[in-house]
């Protein structure tokens, strides 16, 4: 009879793996992962959506103080590509040097315009590097 209590005491030992105490721990810890995984997306997106709002809103601002600096009847009269080299162009675009070079954050500025047919093209590019720059009516 000995060997069969012993069998019997084996089979039990094996279905019981883990104890109650062991369970509750590996749930808590599922529970704590799963819990600290969804935090980290939620302040993740919040903070992702904060900094893009931020950075749409100095951009913002950077155009409107740009555009307070170039006239815009001044602008309206950039019409064909020939003009590129006159003083009007000239003066303009040395206003958007200007606001580049006291930017911190400002790369690129150039303005824009709607031509006839519906499509934005390029009026005056404050770039001086000749490969970069984007002329009047691209």
């Amino acid at each position: 009879m000995r060997l069969g209590e012993d069998k019997t005491n084996i089979k039990k030992g094996k279905n019981r793996r883990f104890n109650l105490q062991t369970k509750l721990g590996f749930s808590f810890s599922i529970l704590t992962i799963a819990t600290s995984a969804m935090l980290t997306i939620v302040l993740y997106q919040t903070v992702r959506g904060r900094l893009r709002e931020d950075i749409r809103r100095h951009l913002y601002d950077i155009v409107n103080i740009s555009a307070l600096q170039v006239d815009g009847d001044t602008h309206a009269t950039l019409i064909e590509p020939a003009q590129e080299g006159n003083t009007t162009y000239m003066y303009i675009k040395r206003i958007l040097q200007n606001i580049r070079d006291k930017g911190t954050d400002i790369r690129y500025i150039y303005t824009w315009r709607r031509n006839a047919d519906g499509q934005l093209i390029f009026v005056v590019d404050a770039e001086t590097d000749p490969e970069e720059i984007s002329h009047l009516g691209d």
